[in-house]
């Protein structure tokens, strides 16, 4: 294959999901680092100001990974969950009731 055909690879979204996305307590985040690399995962409500850190890894493998997310303590509304990492980040919305 030619470069060209490789480049779309560098960009490529991380396949997010997260479920139940109507949630009490808690959800689940599934993502997949398709390159080795610094992760970071933030919590932010939907004006984009941080609540929590969810997980930071100075370097963590490529491959699929799941992450708890307890909600417990957050009033009901609309977050977002955002995956930092070297080549750029990634969002996925979440809704608590």
């Amino acid at each position: 294959p030619s470069e060209e055909e490789e480049e779309p690879v560098t960009g490529k979204k991380l396949n997010l999901s997260i479920a139940p996305n109507r949630t009490g307590n808690a959800t689940l985040l599934k993502y997949n680092l398709i390159e080795a690399g610094p992760v970071q995962i933030v919590l932010s409500d939907y004006t984009g100001r941080q609540l929590a850190e969810l997980h930071t890894a100075s370097e963590q493998a490529a491959g699929e990974y799941q992450l708890h997310i307890p909600l417990e303590r957050y009033a009901p509304g609309i977050y977002v969950v955002t995956v930092v990492r070297p080549s750029g980040k990634d969002s996925v919305r979440v809704v608590k009731h």
